[in-house]
C-alpha cells in the first residue's frame, strides 16, 4: 500500500470482479510506472481453513464440489506486500463485499461499523501499486 500526497492525479480506478459471479466493485490502484516504490517490510499472508476453502469452493460453480478442496489444513487466499508490522484494515469495498453472501462473492459476516470506519479512514489516501 502507498500513500502519495495528491494521489487524485495518479490514481486509476475502474470496476472489477474478484470472480466472475459477484457484482463488479470500484478498484482503485496507482500504476507502478507512476509512483516511486521501495522493496516491502513485510508479507501479510491471509489465510483460510480447509472448512472455511470448501464453503467458497461451495459458493463458486467453476470451482466444482467441496470435495475438490485440496487436502491441506489452510489455503493461501492473499500476499499482501506492506511496511506496517501488524494488519492492515481491508479495504471498504472488501467489508461491504464480505457482508453479502457467498453467492455473491462474501463471507457472510455482517458490517461491523467501527471496522467499516477504520478501514475507510485508512484506504482515503492509500491504494495498492500495481
Amino acid at each position: 500500500m502507498l500513500w502519495v500526497e495528491g494521489w487524485q492525479s495518479t490514481a486509476q480506478c475502474k470496476p472489477g470482479r474478484p470472480r466472475p459471479q459477484p457484482p463488479a466493485q470500484p478498484f482503485r490502484w496507482f500504476p507502478k510506472e507512476v509512483v516511486e516504490t521501495s522493496v516491502a517490510k513485510m508479507l501479510d499472508v491471509i489465510l483460510y481453513s480447509r472448512e472455511q476453502v470448501a464453503k467458497e469452493y461451495a459458493a463458486m460453480p467453476s470451482k466444482g464440489a467441496a470435495a475438490e478442496v485440496p487436502d491441506a489444513p489452510w489455503g493461501i487466499i492473499s500476499i499482501k506486500a506492506q511496511d506496517e508490522p501488524n494488519e492492515t484494515p481491508m479495504q471498504p469495498i472488501t467489508v461491504m463485499r464480505n457482508a453479502l453472501g457467498r453467492d455473491e462473492g462474501g463471507s457472510g459476516v455482517p458490517i461491523d461499523k467501527a471496522v467499516y470506519d477504520a478501514s475507510v479512514e485508512y484506504w482515503r489516501n492509500r491504494a495498492p501499486v500495481i
